[in-house]
């Protein structure tokens, strides 16, 4: 009996030193495999569970180009890791494999790729191949199985993306000419973008509008001023749709100047709306 043991024990340790020497190997099994779009006209995700590992992920943002991530829960990543195209496992009579490049680790538990190694990486999915990110220690494999279905929708999602992204839009000026409070049309066109970005983002939860003048006139006036300015835009927005309660006005007269008053530049500068959307972890800024 004890040397039955004996032997177990020392199968287990063999088998313990063999794990340990070895890359750990991380993949979803074909029958499990699964790929989950999310959508919307502000952003599209395609995402892949890895059983025991974490989750990958292709975001593409509006106004943003496409990135990749892999995140792992527990498991530990280290230095650079080798990106491959790898034919999958069950067919055999055709091995290949393609390098694609090389991606460093960002912190212990995520890796990301930009957007030439993150198309590169979609094009071999959607061929059937099977990605794998692989280092001394780890080898992580993303399976093609249930892709194409997933990533057909995901391309109709990015056809039809807002072409702006929302830092861009996050602050805008509304221009007007001297002593008028009539919105150009210029203006107009950036409101409704504005609008229609809002109304697509359900996360932009307030609109703050301020209204400003430059330094000609009497301080009062340009308060009146200010003032019809900033209605003019909340009226216009309002009338794209956006929801009344959802928009702060405030104005300034010429307060809180953008650029100097001693140039025509700087004045036009001034002589404007700010238009802030905030989303609903944005603190307010500062003029």
């Amino acid at each position: 009996m004890a040397k039955v043991i004996g032997a177990i024990v020392g199968v287990l340790g063999w088998s313990a030193a063999s794990i340990a020497g070895t890359a750990l190997e991380y993949g979803a099994d074909p029958a499990a495999a699964a790929w989950q779009f999310e959508g919307s006209r502000t952003a599209c995700r395609l995402t892949h569970e890895i059983p025991n590992f974490g989750e990958a992920r292709f975001v593409q943002e509006a106004g943003r180009t496409l990135v990749f991530d892999l995140s792992a829960w527990r498991v530990e990543l280290k230095g650079e890791m080798d990106v491959n195209a790898e034919t999958p496992a069950w067919l055999v009579s055709y091995p290949h494999t393609e390098p694609l490049g090389r991606v460093s680790v960002r912190s212990p538990h995520e890796l990301g790729a930009a957007a030439l190694l993150a198309e590169a990486l979609l094009r071999a999915l959607y061929r059937g191949e099977q990605p794998k990110f692989a280092s001394d220690d780890v080898g992580v494999s993303l399976s093609a199985v249930g892709f194409r279905p997933s990533y057909d929708a995901y391309a109709r999602c990015v056809a039809q993306l807002f072409p702006a992204s929302f830092k861009e839009l996050e602050r805008s000026a509304i221009a007007f000419a001297p002593d008028q409070s009539l919105i150009s049309d210029a203006g107009k066109a950036r409101l409704d973008l504005l609008a229609d970005y809002v109304r697509a983002d359900s996360s932009v939860k307030h609109v703050q509008v301020e209204g400003h003048t430059d330094s000609s006139g009497r301080e009062r006036t340009n308060r009146m001023l200010s003032e019809q300015r900033a209605k003019a835009v909340v009226d216009y927005l309002v009338a794209a749709g956006l929801d009344v309660e959802s928009i702060d006005m405030r104005f300034h007269g010429s307060r809180f100047p953008a650029a100097t008053n001693k140039t025509e530049e700087g004045r036009a500068q001034n002589r404007r709306v700010t238009v802030r959307l905030e989303r609903q972890h944005t603190k307010v800024a500062t003029r």
